[in-house]
């Protein structure tokens, strides 16, 4: 193989990689709601929205997400998992994250919640689409 082809064909994917990177980075990200999830006393949950708008003309792939539930500042849970959603191209999905409540975390945002008559809730860390990392942080005031 010559020179020339290897170059060609090394171009040829980073030009890809840009090309799927830059898609990536152009999803949007906001706040879609909060609801109590299926777990008990002990072990709560909640189920968190994210919606994802993709405003670009290629349909992408939300292979994983890893992010931080912040509420007031104190971490009350995080979500680590795979998935295989497709966001169309031009179009809003809606994610939903089961998150295992971290009770301490909880009690104390609860007490500052009371306390300020609100709450800023955070959403941060990663979202991997189409196979590349991407970072997130959603911010929302209650």
């Amino acid at each position: 193989m010559k020179k020339t082809t290897v170059w060609l064909i090394v171009g040829a994917i980073a030009a890809f990689a840009w090309f799927k990177y830059r898609m990536a980075s152009l999803l949007q990200y906001s706040f879609g709601g909060i609801s109590l999830g299926t777990g008990n006393v002990l072990t709560p949950t909640l189920l968190v929205d994210i919606n994802i708008t993709n405003p670009t003309s290629t349909s992408s792939t939300i292979n994983a997400i890893n992010v931080d539930i912040i509420s007031n500042g104190s971490n009350i849970g995080s979500v680590n998992a795979t998935y295989n959603q497709v966001i169309a191209a031009n179009s809003t999905s809606v994610l939903e994250l089961p998150v295992n409540i971290q009770v301490v975390g909880l009690l104390a945002d609860i007490i500052t919640t009371i306390q300020s008559k609100g709450a800023i809730f955070e959403i941060k860390g990663t979202i991997t689409a189409d196979l590349l990392p991407v970072p997130i942080d959603i911010t929302y005031n209650f």
